[in-house]
């Protein structure tokens, strides 16, 4: 197939030449640059400044990522430290609690508080 496309004659196009530059034009075998028309001076600093402006676009958009990502870093950061302390706080209280709930059994297993829960009970009794 190679061999039958190099074999084919390459003609210079005129300048009447309105072939389009396609998938289907170089499908067919014919050679690109015998097909399109050569660009004129306008047309490559039209394309230069074009490839400027893409590249100026690009280096803006790059920007825009990085500070995303700087920004993003730096909330993660702080929220991690946030999460910690929290993580403590929480480690502390249920410490705290504990403390409390085993005060609060230990006063509900003495005499004194069995003796004026009776107490309470009785006088709930009699006043109904």
């Amino acid at each position: 197939m190679r061999e039958r496309l190099s074999a084919m004659p390459v003609t210079e196009p005129s300048e009447a030449s309105t072939v389009p530059v396609d998938a289907l034009t170089i499908a067919a075998g014919e050679d690109v640059a015998a097909v399109a028309p050569a660009p004129t001076h306008s047309q490559s600093e039209l394309a230069h400044e074009l490839d400027g402006l893409s590249l100026k676009q690009a280096l803006i958009d790059f920007e825009v990522a990085n500070a995303r990502t700087r920004d993003l870093t730096q909330r993660l950061v702080a929220l991690v430290a946030e999460n910690r302390a929290l993580g403590q706080e929480l480690s502390d209280v249920r410490e705290e609690f504990e403390r409390e709930r085993a005060l609060w059994a230990e006063v509900q297993g003495s005499h004194a508080f069995r003796l004026a829960s009776r107490i309470w009970n009785l006088r709930n009794a009699l006043k109904g």
